[in-house]
């Protein structure tokens, strides 16, 4: 299954405000742009565990959600994927081109020679377009993709500053959780409170729940 396939959808901007009406004082934020998609994400990141995120693009509407980072893996998974159809059509027209414009079969190479070059930009586009290279926070116990961050963007320094920021108040969090069974009572609580929101939808709640439950030594109890 796609990582897209399994994205959550979002809440719109006056939606995500009321399911954290006090969300705290801002300790760190982080703002990446994609320029081939023409998106902007920010990440908000609050001192009582709740991180905001923010998108917006010219093709897409923007949406914005909020959700508590008790429920996250602090070990994200990094996706990188690259579309080899289109960069290996890149690099055959690209060499054609070369080869035509030293060739003396085509009466005029130069014409054939910009037509390849041009196809081959197309592809190129393309194959950085489709390109992927992200950091994924899943949430613990449902696998669900609530943080997803462009590598290294803007730059390193930001970039690291805001993950290093984001995960060492998962593990604060994680570590003042009494027990397993309130750790799982947590992530069942939270989960139902993104279905609800309309973050994550039903089915994949009934998964989880029934999951989390499975985990539960006395058989938790949905609330």
């Amino acid at each position: 299954m796609r990582l897209e396939e399994i994205h959550i959808s979002t809440t719109s901007h006056a939606n995500a405000e009321q399911q954290h009406p006090a969300t705290g004082v801002l300790i760190a934020s982080l703002e990446q742009r994609n320029r081939f998609r023409f998106c902007t994400f920010t990440f908000r990141l609050f001192d009582r565990g709740i991180l905001s995120v923010h998108a917006d693009g010219i093709f897409n509407h923007s949406s914005e959600y909020e959700f508590n980072i008790c429920i996250l893996n602090p070990e994200p998974k990094r996706h990188v994927s690259i579309n080899w159809g289109y960069l290996s059509a890149f690099l055959i027209l690209a060499m054609s081109a070369i080869l035509t414009m030293r060739s003396d079969l085509f009466l005029d190479s130069s014409m054939a020679s910009s037509l390849l070059s041009a196809n081959a930009i197309v592809f190129l586009v393309l194959a950085a377009y489709s390109c992927r290279n992200r950091l994924v926070f899943y949430s613990r116990n449902g696998w669900i993709p609530l943080a997803i961050f462009l590598h290294r963007s803007p730059d390193d320094e930001r970039y690291r500053a805001f993950i290093d920021a984001l995960t060492a108040q998962i593990q604060d969090i994680q570590s003042r959780v009494g027990s397993r069974n309130e750790m799982l009572c947590q992530d069942l609580k939270e989960h139902r409170r993104l279905m609800e929101c309309g973050i994550i939808s039903e089915k994949h709640y009934d998964w989880i729940k029934q999951y989390i439950l499975g985990l539960h030594t006395g058989g938790l109890r949905a609330q």
